[in-house]
């Protein structure tokens, strides 16, 4: 019979093997949602398989398909890199100043705007997504009459799972320019006749 008027019989081998759902296929495929409350019964770091059952309307029973084995992963990453800095305040646009530093691989990075808006970069600073690498935007400076910045930062992991970090930028003044020295006067002035 055809595919779209199946249903997919899907028991999760995990640690509820009792609760099967019975979702629709459509397109020769299926989406089983799981109640969060669920889930909450996985531990972190364990390793799990999925196990689908599927048959048709007549009963005819396909060969049992299982998932490779996954990780559950609860725990957010940690911002290890320091939470305050120093830079000076000849700090050109484009140059690295800073690079945030996690606890795990993979891991996204954006600063934090907006309540809780994730973007890429902000009205002074940049960041970059995978590397972490911190800079001036162009055309953009940081005055130490305006220091300390704060730089609230995001990190997610690859399951979603996100911490928040404060990034304080001390600007250190540049030292105002030794003033040229009087030339001494004449050690041995002509005598007048």
């Amino acid at each position: 019979s055809d595919m779209e008027n199946t249903l997919l019989y899907c028991a999760l081998n995990v640690l509820f093997p009792q609760r099967p759902d019975r979702p629709n296929v459509s397109n020769n495929k299926s989406i089983v949602d799981i109640p969060a409350a669920d889930l909450q019964v996985l531990t972190h770091g364990s390793p799990y398989t999925l196990t689908a059952d599927v048959s048709d309307a007549a009963g005819n029973v396909a060969a049992q398909v299982t998932s490779s084995s996954f990780t559950v992963d609860t725990i957010a990453p940690e911002i290890t890199s320091d939470g305050s800095i120093t830079v000076s305040e000849s700090l050109q646009s484009g140059v690295v100043f800073h690079t945030v530093t996690t606890n795990e691989q993979g891991v996204k990075h954006y600063l934090d705007i907006n309540n809780g808006a994730s973007l890429r970069n902000n009205s002074l600073v940049t960041i970059h997504e995978e590397s972490a690498k911190m800079r001036l935007k162009t055309g953009t400076s940081l005055e130490a009459t305006k220091s300390p910045y704060s730089f609230p930062l995001i990190a997610t992991d690859t399951a979603g799972n996100s911490t928040k970090h404060t990034l304080t930028v001390n600007v250190e003044a540049e030292p105002e320019p030794e003033p040229e020295p009087e030339p001494d006067p004449d050690p041995d002035p002509e005598p007048e006749p």
